[in-house]
């Protein structure tokens, strides 16, 4: 299985929006209404670096021709990106959050703070068809905050041609969860509704939101760049 490579950033940190479905790198972009972007970055040797078996997986072992080559996609996939890195050094990267999982690594790209809800996942995840979304409010968030935020990310995916079907909306305290039904593999959908979440307004945030297993009830949720978890045990129906 060749590994994706998904970058997710703010609209404003990509050069030209309308140029994207031409730029040979870009196998898929999508350009969300809370101004996300989430962009499949793609070249042939991508499948060399990122697979164990190729020699060129290991970096101590390129050739000259391998190193210009991949500097090239490097300051091309960054070209994309002009505002983001304009004016930063060459090794800054601007990572706010990178999710390595089996089929795709996830980049969430900025250069500013983002408040970026604690995440839960059960493995495999992004490959599923049906997974359970959980989360929990923040302080001054309602059901009603849950409910905008996936109107809107069903609302878009539709026009996108993702057709899903959600169960009811079930929320517990501050504890929330739904069971949802994907065409395909979930990943690139489900993490359009996390940039969702941080783009809520401050007075409606979504603490944490994770992707798990239908048959999960207990979630965990881990805080992004500190220590931290946070837990819930919900019914195992809906």
């Amino acid at each position: 299985m060749a590994l994706r490579r998904v970058n997710i950033t703010r609209s404003a940190n990509i050069a030209d929006l309308s140029s994207l479905e031409k730029n040979r790198l870009v196998r898929k972009a999508w350009v969300m209404p809370w101004k996300f972007a989430l962009l499949e970055i793609y070249d042939p040797i991508f499948e060399q670096l990122d697979d164990p078996s190729f020699r060129y997986a290991d970096p101590t072992r390129w050739n000259d021709e391998i190193r210009s080559y991949v500097r090239q996609v490097v300051d091309a996939e960054r070209d994309i990106l002009a505002p983001l890195y304009e004016g930063r050094p060459r090794h800054w990267q601007g990572n706010k959050l990178g999710l390595f999982l089996r089929s795709t690594t996830y980049r969430i790209l900025d250069y500013k703070r983002l408040d970026l809800p604690w995440l839960g996942q059960s493995t495999d995840w992004d490959l599923a068809t049906t997974i359970r979304i959980g989360g929990k409010l923040g302080e001054g968030a309602s059901g009603r905050s849950v409910e905008q935020a996936l109107d809107e990310w069903l609302n878009w995916l539709s026009q996108a041609g993702q057709a899903l079907k959600l169960s009811v909306l079930r929320i517990n305290g501050i504890d929330f969860d739904v069971l949802c039904d994907f065409p395909t593999a979930c990943g690139d959908a489900c993490m359009a509704l996390y940039t969702a979440f941080i783009a809520t307004p401050k007075g409606a945030r979504i603490e944490a939101v994770g992707f798990f297993a239908p048959e999960q009830t207990h979630l965990r949720y881990l805080r992004i760049g500190k220590p931290g978890e946070m837990t819930a045990q919900i019914q195992g129906t809906l």
